[in-house]
């Protein structure tokens, strides 16, 4: 048998779906994390199995599974990790690779490679996710308070040093990780942050749109005196929304045509999405556009489609979805050189990604050209990685 832990999202109803497709139900179980009430994005009327909340009670789960069954998890954070390691069960565990279970956990233990500078100083100095403040303007009578305050904070980063290596117990437990067998890349860098995985690799992929996205006709493009530019995927920082936005402040003043910024901020950190929006009115005006709603899948890749360009600022891997189908629609995307999804899209041969540290907008009108003109070449790419076919292809040899 095979059991599969999710957690609370519609983005793996289609997940649950390829295994009927496959005809494999019987042979399956899909616990979801939490509890029925908090499942607002869940739309599946597949059977499912909550694990709830209580770590003892996810334990006494695990605890049930026979030596020969398999254990898939789709976001494996430290709290799974530990409920898996605390149950002492020897069965194999295999991991889907999805992003910020990996990299974002413990936050400031990986802060200063997640983030570029800009974005970095911003979140120190706010205090994002409990980062302790030390005032030095203090004046000389208080002193001993600055003292407590650095105290503080050396106290604080060596828990997170502590939490690291928490979870580096937690990844040496794992025996699969999966991901798409083009994306060795992601899965050295994997293994380069916790040292001491044993981990092999598994070939296998979520719907990442392609399908869909592949039916749609080519965009016949902005009007001519504005080019249409979507940043980011969500309100997580590691979308690097400072730095992004700085970097096309320096970059519009170069184009010829009125630049329309639009940030995708529907789901993530709240408090970031309210403050990306203000930086982004502060710098762009009436031309920053903030996409706080949800949409369907349909009216998702028809707004992705009415895009010129994609920048997608991450230092690791994150919006994949967003950048197949950006890919799919034959829309140009930039992103970091250091990304892993870019290492994988380039060593397939996709010509529609492009370094953003090496673009100029003097350049960007031949860019979105020569995507719009390449998309059925960056279509078959895509396909090969990320097609129905190939999915289920995957999860057959997993099951």
């Amino acid at each position: 048998m095979n059991y599969h832990i999710i957690t609370q999202d519609n983005f793996f109803d289609a997940y649950i779906e390829d295994i009927y497709k496959l005809h494999q139900e019987a042979n399956n179980v899909f616990w979801v994390r939490g509890v029925p009430s908090a499942t607002p994005w869940k739309q599946t009327s597949r059977k499912v199995e909550y694990l709830g909340d209580d770590a003892s009670a996810i334990r006494s789960r695990l605890k049930s599974l026979q030596p020969e069954d398999k254990l898939f998890v789709c976001w494996y954070d430290m709290a799974i990790g530990n409920a898996i390691l605390d149950s002492g069960i020897r069965n194999d565990v295999y991991v889907y690779v999805m992003g910020g279970e990996f990299y974002a956990e413990p936050f400031w233990y990986h802060a200063s490679w997640l983030f570029d500078p800009i974005t970095y100083r911003y979140l120190k100095k706010g205090g994002f996710e409990g980062y302790p403040q030390v005032n030095w303007k203090r004046r000389p009578r208080n002193l001993g308070k600055v003292y407590d305050e650095i105290c503080r904070m050396r106290f604080f980063l060596r828990g997170q040093e502590e939490l690291y290596q928490q979870k580096l117990r937690g990844m040496r437990r794992i025996n699969h990780i999966v991901l798409p067998k083009e994306a060795r890349a992601e899965y050295e860098f994997i293994r380069r942050l916790y040292p001491g995985m044993r981990c092999k690799a598994a070939g296998g992929v979520f719907t990442q749109n392609y399908d869909d996205a592949a039916l749609f006709p080519s965009k016949e493009g902005s009007d001519e005196g504005e080019i249409r530019i979507l940043v980011g995927n969500s309100a997580d920082p590691s979308n690097n929304y400072y730095d992004a936005f700085y970097w096309l402040k320096k970059q519009i003043k170069k184009s010829a045509r009125r630049v329309i910024i639009y940030s995708m901020l529907a789901y993530g950190n709240q408090r970031h999405r309210d403050d990306v929006i203000q930086k982004g009115d502060e710098l762009f005006g009436e031309s920053f556009i903030p996409v706080t709603e949800y949409r369907s899948r349909v009216d998702y890749i028809s707004f992705l489609n009415s895009m010129d360009v994609m920048v997608m600022y991450h230092n690791r891997q994150q919006a994949v979805g967003n950048i197949m189908t950006g890919l799919t629609l034959g829309k140009p995307v930039l992103m970091k050189g250091r990304s892993p999804v870019y290492a994988m899209m380039k060593g397939q041969g996709c010509d529609s990604v492009h370094d953003v540290s090496k673009v100029a907008f003097t350049e960007l009108d031949n860019i979105i050209q020569s995507a719009a003109q390449n998309r059925d070449g960056t279509r078959e790419v895509v396909k090969r990685i990320y097609s129905e076919e190939r999915r289920l292809e995957y999860l057959k040899d997993l099951l």
